[in-house]
């Protein structure tokens, strides 16, 4: 799934990838599966984006009946609400540490089975511990997202085109 690394040219600097189009001067150059396929990705990259933004925020929605429910202050209900923020600050470094020992693929099996497990605890939590710890591990879920997708970004889209892809997943 990730394409490997090519030189084509002397310069290091231009470096080709697999999926990218190499044009000799005169002749127009064929269109292969993987143009349409690098968008597709951008697309899939927007909409894991736009989930987990609506997914970190949501609580927001539902922030009063939580304090009403577990009889929350609003101190209580700000460190309930920073939870998710302190274990996603602190893994977007091992995140990208991950996803270049491992791979984008793995990385993200793994986080989407993370982030499942937290929205189910936050389902079905009965205590203010529960709640800190569902947000602790949606946060530690999420933190592979941006460096992934831009990791995913340099692997697919050509130095003249990354702009563009990463405003796609960027605006989710």
């Amino acid at each position: 799934m990730e394409p490997q690394a090519q030189p084509t040219g002397a310069d290091p600097d231009e470096l080709k990838f697999n999926s990218q189009e190499t044009q000799t001067p005169g002749v127009k150059p064929k269109r292969s599966g993987i143009g349409k396929m690098r968008w597709a990705i951008a697309i899939l990259l927007f909409f894991g984006v736009l989930i987990n933004y609506i997914d970190r925020s949501s609580i927001a929605v539902a922030e009063g009946h939580i304090r009403e429910d577990f009889g929350l202050t609003a101190g209580e209900m700000g460190i309930v609400l920073s939870s998710f923020g302190w274990s996603y600050v602190l893994m977007q470094i091992p995140a990208g540490l991950l996803l270049d020992k491992i791979g984008i693929k793995w990385i993200f099996r793994a986080a989407t089975i993370m982030w499942s497990v937290s929205c189910f605890l936050t389902a079905i939590i009965s205590g203010t511990g529960l709640l800190i710890l569902a947000r602790i591990v949606l946060g530690m879920a999420e933190s592979p997202i941006f460096p992934g997708a831009m990791k995913a970004t340099g692997y697919w889209f050509p130095r003249s085109e990354r702009g563009t892809a990463t405003a796609i997943f960027d605006s989710g």
